[in-house]
């Protein structure tokens, strides 16, 4: 009997319990977020790409860049990149069902600077935040604003002690950190959440590799939400769901 499955196996009739399908590789590009898409691996998105992908077997090899340079590789006619996260329903590509959060943002300024209380105080000052975020294009920011972005969030803090801007934007869990461990002297106001935005997902290539990972994104998301693991994980680092923001 086992000479039989031997000669089926050597002529390709019936396969070895143990062999499997090639493993799917899936490039995704994303900024460097604290606490979401850190280089080390750790971070909300991270966790969330491995309970999605881990079981289906899909690999996933990370291109840390600024945002605009990642949705140019999504758009763009090669399509390098599939997976880029955070992006907004009118980007390019195709998007989630479900919103991975909503736009939310802190503003930061001097003490000495008029404090912020809406959009027109932007107008003509000097606002600053993380390179290849497209603040403006996405109206949370006015066109009449002059912007100067920075490589690092701690850069920016500095260029705010040094008065060299008048605002700097950006998101809540990263600034509470960095403005603990820079300003000494208490020289920045924090104004938390003021800025509420439009949702934004996880977006994928518009290609055939592109929908089959945006296919097991939404079933795996769903199910995360059903079994409250989502619940968990958001939690843990201190984020609201899109659900849970007005």
């Amino acid at each position: 009997m086992w000479k039989w499955v031997i000669y089926l196996i050597g002529m390709g009739l019936i396969l070895p319990l143990h062999v499997k399908a090639d493993r799917v590789s899936a490039k995704v590009c994303t900024p460097e977020w604290e606490f979401y898409t850190q280089r080390d691996g750790n971070g909300l998105y991270h966790d969330i790409w491995r309970r999605i992908y881990t079981d289906k077997d899909v690999g996933l090899d990370f291109t840390f860049a600024v945002y605009s340079r990642c949705m140019l590789g999504l758009s763009d006619e090669e399509n390098y990149f599939d997976i880029v996260p955070a992006c907004y329903v009118n980007d390019a590509g195709l998007k989630s069902d479900s919103p991975l959060g909503r736009e939310v943002l802190t503003i930061v300024s001097h003490v000495d600077q008029k404090r912020w209380t809406e959009k027109s105080d932007f107008t003509r000052k000097i606002v600053t935040w993380e390179r290849g975020f497209m603040y403006q294009q996405a109206g949370l920011i006015p066109d009449d604003a002059i912007y100067v972005p920075y490589s690092s969030l701690e850069r920016g803090l500095k260029m705010l002690l040094a008065k060299r801007v008048d605002y700097l934007v950006d998101y809540k869990l990263a600034v509470q950190e960095n403005v603990r461990l820079i300003d000494k002297n208490k020289q920045l106001r924090v104004q938390e959440d003021v800025i509420v935005g439009p949702h934004f997902y996880m977006c994928f290539a518009d290609t055939d590799k592109g929908r089959e990972l945006l296919r097991i994104w939404n079933k795996g998301f769903a199910g995360l939400i059903e079994n409250g693991e989502l619940d968990s994980l958001y939690n843990q680092y201190g984020v609201l769901p899109f659900y849970q923001i007005p």
